[in-house]
Parts: C-alpha cells; structure tokens; sequence
C-alpha cells in the first residue's frame, strides 16, 4: 500500500468530471448562489477529448448499472425481511412452501457482497451483489488513467453489459410474476401481502 497520510489521492467511488466549464449551484436554507468552476486537464495528459469522452461514456454507464444493481439489492432485502417475517406466522402448508421456495430464489438474485469474475467473463450465477461489485471495479478500472479504453477493457465491458441485463431481468421476473403468485397464495392463506418498498 502506497498511502501517504494527509497525502493520498482518494479511491473513486464515482466519477471524475470531464474538461470543461461548469456552473456550482449551493442551496442552503431556501436561498441558492452559484459559482462558475473550470476544470483543466493537466498540461502533461496527451489523450485526445475523443477518447476521453469514450472513457467517460463507459465509466458512467459502469455506474449507472452499478447503482442500479444496488437499488435492486435494497429493495430485494426489503422484500426478503417481509417473506421472513409472514414465515414466522405461516403454518405449514402451500403458502409456506411458497414462501420458502420465493425466498431461495431471491437469495440466488440478492447474492452477497463478493463476487465471481472467472476467466472467460462472469459465471451463471451472477447476483445483484456480484455484477455491481463487477461493474463497480470496471469503473475504477476505467477511471485510474487518462487515456483510451484498452481493448481487453472494452471487452470487460461488453461482459458487464450483459451480466446486468441478465441479472436485472431475473430482478424483474421475481418483482412482478413471482411476487404475483407468491402474494395469490398469501392473500389464500389470509397471510400478509409483500409489498415492494
């Protein structure tokens, strides 16, 4: 570890801003004020705009499925600290075996905070966890030079591009058909509904 104290450039946890001019609105208290800011490239980078456009384009949309994938995994905690708790009224029966069988499925979905990158691009069993992690480390990946996208990176990509749609489709099945039937067979049993929050 490289840190110097008091002198340690910090990890990104979003992105850098492109060259450029740009407005500071503070609000406080009902009242705003505005502050025009210029940021310049250091004299020393010699990336043309184009690529650093492109590297910005990637990082943000890196991001963007990244606080997508966490938006998802709040919600699906959400939805699973519900099923836990209409467990504990549930007697035996189809709405407790439905209860546990959506539960196995949204713990398959929610996944924990490590992540699985083999060679070859992600497993076939990617979470909502994993790809955010992924895309996370891609963003930083992109962010910690200024300079063109490599190839092997645009490739990473392409490989996190699809992860998240994969993974934010399985999301979407289980909020809408899977809640669906889950909740039929609650309302059934005169048990409480989930309810996405």
């Amino acid at each position: 570890m490289a840190a110097i104290y008091r002198n340690t450039g910090p990890s990104p946890t979003s992105l850098w801003a492109m060259p450029g001019a740009y407005t500071l609105k503070l609000t406080v208290g009902g009242k705003s004020s505005t502050q025009p800011l210029t940021v310049k490239m250091d004299p020393r980078v010699t990336t043309s705009p184009a690529d650093l456009l492109q590297q910005f384009k990637l990082s943000k949309e890196m991001f963007d499925g990244m606080a997508d994938a966490g938006a998802a995994g709040q919600q699906l905690r959400s939805i699973r600290a519900q099923v836990k708790s209409i467990q504990e009224k549930a007697a035996q029966g189809p709405a407790a075996d439905a209860l546990a069988s959506f539960d196995k499925k949204a713990g398959t979905i929610q996944g924990s905070s490590s992540f699985n990158f083999r060679r070859g691009g992600f497993g076939a069993q990617d979470t909502l966890a994993g790809v955010g992690g992924m895309l996370g480390m891609l963003m930083r990946a992109l962010q910690a030079a200024d300079v063109a996208p490599t190839t092997q990176m645009l490739a990473a990509v392409g490989d996190g591009r699809k992860a998240l749609e994969t993974i934010m489709g399985r999301w979407t099945v289980l909020k809408t058909q899977d809640l669906a039937g889950l909740n039929a067979q609650l309302k059934e049993a005169n048990l409480p509904l989930v309810e996405i929050k």
